[in-house]
């Protein structure tokens, strides 16, 4: 790096470390799960890594963030320490560093301005290298004081473990360039181990970074030189091993197959909704919620284990069943729904291409984290990012983008092709949940797809030779992608057809049958308790109680479920019918399950059919239908499905009497 460039990068570091410092203290406080985590301030009071027996109420109330300080003195007598829980370790290089600032000064949130400081200087700092990598020094500069200032990203140092991630990712990004640029071995593992590093450390931050082990991999793989690929080869192999080795600790106290309940989260309708898809029949949940999700996979695979409770977890040091048989239940359903999970992918690139649309203020909100909401310092770039809210702004960073990568391939082909495959896994792997706080520290990516717009004229003499093989080669990609997805949406809507037909051809038992009242005024439908499940609703609650707030993840999870078939007949049946699902619930509920359901619009609903999940746990359990909209003409039958379906049982649908003739896919929607 020349000196120029060294000192831009410092000045610029120092910029966004003098931010993040200054919104950590407008905001008092900081957010990163600590609950979870007593551990630290035990470490911090001298007592070592250690959970507590019990948690006292004035340490409670400081992790609660109900107060910014906490004095050592309130911990004694300290009662029955143990080692050291299961989150403090998933995130064990941050929860370290938390613990020493806190040993070496006092217990107090803004103490924690040296490592807020340290990240958001290493990620304003490496924006700048970042883009230096394929652009002049001015656009640099002014593209890395955008990012610096940016109204997404500088609010989230609230939630300090999602913003921790950002500057190792940055950072891995570059070195990982830099490897894929040089040709001498020597020099290309080094760069590789420095990404690897980065990798890894951040892993000890925030787990999700561990996607790019094998990103990484395949770009460095994405090579024509046999010589070249030898190397490249050797490098990966390489990044593999120091991803592995310094990740180590947080990779070895994890559980495989936990992915499977994000995935399930993110395909529900807010996060469906925040990516303005188009709308479909099926529902994957209302709700962005922990207990749906987990109750509907326990549901489902806890009868295949009849020794489900003798296997669960224990508070603060495991897992539920549940967890981690998540991502065995997804892969189940997942191939009657290929073309759904592409669609919500591009969507998900599309939005951070177009990245200031997404702050646009008719945008549906965000199910993770509120867009541009935090002290006035982290806000002060709002207004431009309001001017630059258009919904065409997604369709210029696509053109943007493009020109990015045709300045590239007119470089290195093999380059274009490397940094195409990471960039494009990189825009499409938040489709697991886009939201704000996991997509942030893209943003980068907009900016270089503008940076190329604007650099365009200076650069267009350089290009033109290779014009005409690059346009062949976007025109033919954009074909053979279009055409796969063509390919998804058949194969989805001939399975979805099979599979639902099955679905309503099952056994069914019949709970109730009425008719609308004279009017249309709501009808009450009681359901009784299948006799099956009378003891777990008189067992005691499970995790999935407020007490998860204290204690962490969700270690213990027992859930029975039923799929339910509301028929509708007669001339008096209408779309504007609407079915509420009632649950009772005791004082511990959490996340309460109780959904509003309607017909299609403009379909027919004389013959339709609703198919609703039906949840039964210790804190709440469906016990009625509030039924609007039907009258005397109109009749009503409640049946429910006897035995298992190939779908979960969060899955809720809307079948009209002509089903098989709509898209059951989702469609790309608008911006």
């Amino acid at each position: 790096m020349k000196r120029l460039d060294l000192l831009f990068a410092l000045a610029i570091a120092t910029l966004g470390a003098i931010l993040g410092v200054l919104v950590l203290f407008q905001g008092r406080t900081v957010f990163f799960y600590q609950s979870f985590t007593p551990e630290i301030v035990y470490f911090a009071c001298g007592h070592g890594l250690s959970h507590p027996g019990t948690v006292p109420p004035r340490l409670l109330a400081f992790l609660a963030r109900e107060s910014a300080t906490f004095n050592c003195a309130d911990l004694d007598p300290v009662g029955n320490p143990g080692p050291p829980g299961l989150f403090v370790l998933m995130q064990i290089y941050f929860s370290w560093i938390v613990a020493f600032i806190w040993s070496v000064s006092s217990i107090s949130y803004r103490n924690l301005w040296p490592l807020v400081g340290l990240l958001s200087g290493l990620y304003c700092g490496g924006c700048f290298v970042l883009l230096r990598q394929f652009f002049g020094r001015i656009s640099a500069v002014l593209g890395s004081c955008f990012l610096a200032l940016s109204p997404a990203a500088l609010p989230l140092i609230f939630l300090l473990r999602d913003y921790g991630k950002a500057p190792f990712f940055i950072w891995s990004i570059i070195f990982l360039i830099q490897a894929l640029r040089v040709q001498r071995l020597k020099a290309m593992l080094l760069w590789v181990a420095a990404s690897a590093a980065m990798v890894g450390i951040g892993c000890g931050f925030r787990a999700d970074l561990i996607i790019l082990l094998p990103l990484g991999m395949i770009s460095l793989l994405l090579v024509f030189d046999i010589k070249l690929f030898v190397k490249r080869a050797l490098a990966a192999g390489l990044f593999m091993v120091v991803v592995l080795f310094s990740a180590f600790p947080i990779l070895s106290a994890g559980k495989s197959g936990t992915y499977g309940s994000l995935i399930i989260e993110g395909m529900s309708d807010p996060f469906r909704s925040y990516l303005q898809l188009g709308p479909t029949p099926y529902s994957f949940g209302a709700a962005y919620s922990d207990e749906l999700v987990l109750s509907s996979v326990a549901a489902d695979e806890a009868p295949e284990r009849p020794d489900w409770n003798a296997h669960e977890g224990q508070p603060v040091y495991g897992v539920s069943q549940a967890t981690e048989l998540s991502g065995q239940n997804w892969q189940r359903f997942f191939p009657f729904f290929p073309a759904d999970f592409v669609v919500q992918a591009f969507k998900s690139a599309s939005w951070i291409i177009g990245f200031p649309a997404l702050a646009a203020v008719d945008r549906p909100p965000d199910p993770g984290y509120p867009v541009m909401t935090g002290p006035p310092v982290s806000v002060v770039m709002k207004p431009i990012y309001v001017i630059l809210a258009h919904h065409w702004m997604p369709w210029l960073g696509m053109v943007g983008l493009t020109v990015f990568f045709w300045r590239i391939w007119s470089r290195s082909k093999s380059e274009a092709i490397a940094l195409a495959f990471l960039f494009g896994a990189l825009l499409t792997y938040p489709v697991v949940q886009f939201s704000i706080r996991h997509v942030f520290h893209l943003e980068f990516i907009w900016l270089m797809a503008m940076l190329a717009l604007l650099e365009l004229p200076l650069v267009i003499r350089s290009l033109r030779q290779n014009a005409i093989s690059y346009c062949i080669l976007v025109i033919g990609v954009g074909i053979v992608g279009f055409s796969a997805y063509l390919i998804l949406v058949r194969y989805q809507q001939s399975q979805l057809i099979a599979q639902f037909e099955t679905l309503l051809s099952a056994e069914r038992q019949t709970v109730a049958q009425i008719s609308g009242p004279a009017g249309g005024e709501l009808t009450h439908v009681a359901l009784p308790v299948p006799p099956a499940y009378e003891a777990l609703l008189r067992a005691s609650p499970d995790s999935m109680t407020p007490k998860i707030a204290g204690i962490g993840i969700q270690w213990d999870v027992r859930s029975e479920a039923d799929r339910v078939l509301l028929s509708f007949s007669g001339p008096g049946c209408n779309d504007k019918i609407k079915v509420v699902s009632n649950y009772t619930k005791t004082n511990d509920v959490w996340q309460p399950m109780d959904q509003t359901f309607g017909m299609l619009a403009n379909q027919p609903a004389d013959g339709a059919i609703l198919l609703v999940p039906a949840f039964y746990r210790a804190t709440q359990h469906l016990s009625s239908f509030d039924i609007s909209g039907i009258s005397t003409s109109c009749s009503v039958k409640v049946e429910r499905i006897v035995g298992k379906t190939a779908f979960p049982a969060l899955l809720r649908m809307a079948f009209p009497p002509n089903w098989r003739n709509l898209p059951l896919h989702a469609g790309f929607g608008r911006f």
